[in-house]
């Protein structure tokens, strides 16, 4: 595996960071590096892989945590928002996007329709609510899981109920 070299052409995430009292480290360029790099969304552990031979003492909560702070300042993306054990990361770069993800294999795949962020009646006293960002994902079944019959079948909502009561 080829080293991975750190992020370039930063300025603009440099600032973000320094707005919110935090450096561009050596291990944040390296994280942005790999999600650049990767070619589809990729997990934290993946990660992890790719970076412990350039920095040994790295832990997969310092990987976690980098990813959760891109995340919240829309540098990166988080995908399967309902399971973070199964979550994947990409780059958001420039391009904002959503994805469908299949809750029965987790496939997913980019979703270019965005809803925006609705108009939001908040609780009283709870007015001058600022929405500073957004996630929306689609759950459901992909084209080969509904192929292969291999998605379970609709749930019950009346679960309480008890011949046709």
């Amino acid at each position: 595996m080829n080293a991975i070299e750190p992020a370039t052409a930063l300025p603009a995430i440099d600032q973000e960071l320094k707005a919110l009292g935090l450096r561009l480290t050596p291990q944040r360029s390296h994280i942005l590096a790999v999600l650049k790099a990767a070619e589809r969304p990729i997990s934290a552990y993946d990660i992890y892989s790719q970076l412990k031979s350039t920095f040994p003492h790295i832990s997969i909560d310092t990987v976690y945590r980098n990813l959760t702070m891109f995340t919240t300042i829309g540098v990166a993306l988080q995908i399967n928002l309902q399971n973070a054990a199964s979550a994947l990361f990409e780059y958001q770069g420039e391009r904002h996007h959503h994805h469908a993800v299949c809750i029965r294999c987790g496939k997913n795949v980019c979703v270019e329709a965005c809803p925006g962020v609705p108009e939001v009646k908040y609780p009283e006293g709870e007015q001058g609510f600022q929405v500073t960002g957004h996630a929306f994902e689609l759950y459901g079944f992909c084209a080969e899981c509904q192929r292969q019959g291999t998605y379970p079948a609709r749930q019950r909502t009346d679960r309480g109920r008890k011949n046709g009561q």
